[in-house]
């Protein structure tokens, strides 16, 4: 059980990178603990939940380049608000990494000014997540589909421009680093 939660700690902190993302709030864990596997050896898990972070995020940064104009488009129209929203907001305490574009400030809660954003930006933030959200759990999906004919939980490789010898390579690489 405590290792589980500490995957989910790891996968959460680790995120998805958002290209000119500002933050991102969660309120569950983006890999459910009923899709993580359980896993003899501690760096097994942390290389599993490594591969799905790494495979997830592959495949939105596709996703969202598949998207084209209107997603840069929305992005930019959510950041705007955001960014003016935060300049006038003086009576709540927003930390300055919610503007900036080079980061990704993680919240896993609501924070107290988070309802109080325009209601465009807000949706456009909620929609990454969900995005995002739906992602992860098609490439755990898509691994379970495949570990379970195999009747192993290996490293997932579900996205198809995804090879299977780079999630397997990335995993190790980051379970000898972890």
């Amino acid at each position: 059980m405590y290792l589980k939660t500490g995957l989910l700690c790891l996968a959460a902190a680790a995120g998805i990178n958002v290209a000119s993302a500002d933050f991102m709030v969660y309120t569950e864990p983006p890999i459910p603990t009923t899709a993580i596997p359980s896993f003899a050896n501690p760096s097994d898990a942390a290389a599993w939940t490594t591969s799905v972070f790494l495979n997830a995020n592959f495949a939105y940064n596709r996703f969202t380049s598949s998207l084209g104009a209107p997603y840069k488009s929305s992005q930019s129209s959510a950041a705007s608000e955001i960014a003016a929203f935060v300049a006038t907001a003086s009576n709540y305490s927003i930390p300055a990494a919610v503007t900036e574009s080079t980061t990704t400030q993680t919240f896993f809660g609501v924070p107290s000014w988070y309802s109080a954003l325009p209601s465009g930006a807000r949706a456009f933030k909620e929609l990454q997540v969900q995005d995002q959200f739906s992602i992860v759990r098609g490439v755990i999906s898509a691994r379970q589909t495949t570990s379970s004919s195999s009747g192993g939980a290996s490293v997932p490789t579900g996205m198809p421009f995804v090879r299977a010898e780079f999630g397997v390579m990335a995993a190790a690489a980051a379970a000898a680093f972890l």
